[in-house]
């Protein structure tokens, strides 16, 4: 959401704010003495899945996991582990979960990133990328790295800012 203000000419006064959402972030009014408030609509725990799942696409997927197996639609969390627990992280908190990926037989697949919110439940929302009897380990804590990432930085940028197409702006890292 963006707000504008314009200035009175000659005149100091603070004026009102223009409200000028996302193309997709519904506005809600509430009635305050004196008019009418403009309010983003909240979020729903839906929502921010339909926008992550919208926003998952092959040129934000893992280049480790395409080495496996290229990403489809048909998968479309295959590869968005990592980059959307980030996500998650930066709308509710708490901290990363890192896992190992484990094959039918036993053999080491590469890892698997998931969410702990503050309020210690564990959120996965890509956990469906794995379909072939493939198994992830008991979870460690990972406190979010401050500032750029040193890995996966611009996908994880892409696909922060795809989801801010559906939902608004989004807290700050």
């Amino acid at each position: 959401m963006e707000l504008t203000r314009k200035p009175r000419p000659g005149n100091n006064r603070p004026r009102l704010l223009r409200l000028r959402p996302a193309p997709s972030q519904a506005l809600t009014w509430m009635r305050v003495a004196g008019g009418m408030l403009a309010c983003m609509k909240p979020w729903t725990l839906s929502d921010i899945e339909r926008a992550l799942r919208a926003s998952w696409a092959a040129d934000t997927c893992s280049p480790d996991d395409v080495e496996r197996a290229p990403w489809r639609p048909g998968n479309p969390a295959w590869g968005h582990c990592d980059i959307t627990a980030l996500v998650v992280r930066d709308l509710f908190g708490g901290v990363l979960m890192l896992g190992g990926v484990r094959a039918r037989d036993g053999a080491q697949q590469g890892f698997h990133w998931w969410n702990r919110l503050p309020s210690g439940v564990e959120l996965d929302l890509t956990l469906e990328q794995f379909r072939d009897g493939q198994t992830v380990t008991e979870g460690k804590v990972v406190e979010r790295p401050p500032g750029r990432l040193p890995r996966r930085w611009e996908e994880y940028r892409l696909l922060r800012a795809r989801v801010e197409t559906w939902l608004g702006p989004l807290p700050a890292p």
